[in-house]
């Protein structure tokens, strides 16, 4: 699966179903797969905090997170990895901008045995930012 070079904008605004939530790019039980280049910007806002501009979910391996801009990001994470099994996991070259709200740059439940997690991603300014992992 390739995500490559998108635009996700205003996230959560419209709440079309009537719920308190910005969700951005899901990666869930992916075999292999790309992240790059996409740019997330403003997900959610100061009432509206179950939100996250990238989630690793599942028994997700093989997939690499890199070059992405979060910029404006209010309530939950950055980027949020999930305790399921993983493998060959790879998130680098990201720029997060958080919003105005107390937001973790990465939550990490993940601790699989025997994976590789590489994290060199870049944490820009903001809100009270803080790391869970």
């Amino acid at each position: 699966v390739l995500i490559d070079a998108n635009v996700l904008m205003d996230i959560g605004r419209s709440q079309p179903t009537a719920r308190n939530l910005g969700w951005g790019i899901d990666v869930d039980d992916w075999d292999s797969g790309r992240v790059r280049g996409n740019v997330v910007h403003h997900v959610g806002d100061a009432a509206l905090d179950n939100t996250w501009g990238i989630k690793i979910d599942g028994h997700t391996s093989d997939v690499e997170v890199s070059a992405n801009v979060l910029h404006g990001i209010y309530g939950r994470e950055g980027i949020r990895i999930t305790s399921d099994p993983k493998a060959n996991l790879q998130v680098f070259g990201n720029e997060i901008q958080l919003g105005g709200t107390p937001t973790e740059v990465i939550d990490s439940d993940y601790a699989g045995a025997g994976t590789f997690f590489a994290w060199t991603s870049d944490f820009i300014g903001g809100a009270k930012a803080t790391f869970d992992e």
